[in-house]
């Protein structure tokens, strides 16, 4: 495997600067992990990405190991096509950008300013300049306060888990950013809705669809930018 890499910027919106690049290969073996490897990754839990792709090809060849003829790569193709897109989201609606646009647009302006709040309120607790971007840690903080702006909305369960609220951030990064501009923000904010009242079986909750769970999510998200002053 080749694998090309280049040094990661905060963000390529705001850190316009030449990147270190360079390329290796990784070459897989049969053999069983040394004693220094094992004492090295043996209390290590989780796929580096590599790992993840190569894991996924492996099972892709034992899936359609009939099909002799079907290339690797269309393995793990048809792989992905029939077990693993279908269920990213559970049920998420294909909704056109411009009308998702059209939903955010009544609350551009308390989103703007809830947005800029926490970035700041996160740089004078760090004792460094006003940014202007949004990182993880304050992104968990405020989806922290805004689930809790209606109290009785997961009373029969269907809030987000800290997972959840971590991979909507995850998911809504653009290439290798680290943070997240303020187009990012939004796009987690669709994420995190799609993550709320999630279908499940027996569940107490009555499940809503996105555009729903995403005008509720923007509604709490104002009401706490006008608490915050």
């Amino acid at each position: 495997m080749t694998v090309r890499w280049k040094a990661i910027a905060e963000s390529s919106l705001i850190d316009q600067v030449s990147q270190e690049t360079g390329t290796y290969v990784m070459v897989k073996t049969e053999e069983a992990l040394s004693v220094d490897d094992q004492d090295a990754f043996g209390h290590h839990i989780g796929l580096a990405r590599h790992e993840y792709i190569d894991a996924m090809i492996c099972v892709a060849e034992m899936k359609y190991k009939q099909d002799s003829e079907m290339q690797k790569y269309a393995k793990l193709n048809k792989l992905c096509e029939e077990n693993l897109i279908p269920f990213i989201w559970g049920g998420m609606e294909n909704a056109e950008e411009a009308t998702v646009k059209g939903w955010f647009r009544p609350y551009s302006t308390e989103l703007h300013r809830l947005f800029d709040k926490y970035i700041n309120a996160a740089s004078e607790q760090e004792e460094q300049q006003k940014g202007q971007l949004l990182s993880l840690e304050t992104w968990m903080a405020l989806c922290g306060d805004v689930l809790k702006q209606d109290k009785v909305a997961f009373s029969r369960g269907g809030k987000p888990t800290e997972m959840d609220i971590t991979s909507a951030f995850e998911l809504a990064k653009e290439g290798t950013d680290l943070a997240l501009s303020y187009k990012g923000f939004e796009k987690a904010l669709q994420n995190l809705a799609r993550k709320m009242y999630k279908l499940r079986p027996k569940a107490k909750y009555a499940s809503m669809e996105f555009p729903e769970k995403l005008k509720k999510l923007l509604k709490w998200c104002v009401k706490l930018e006008k608490s915050k002053k």
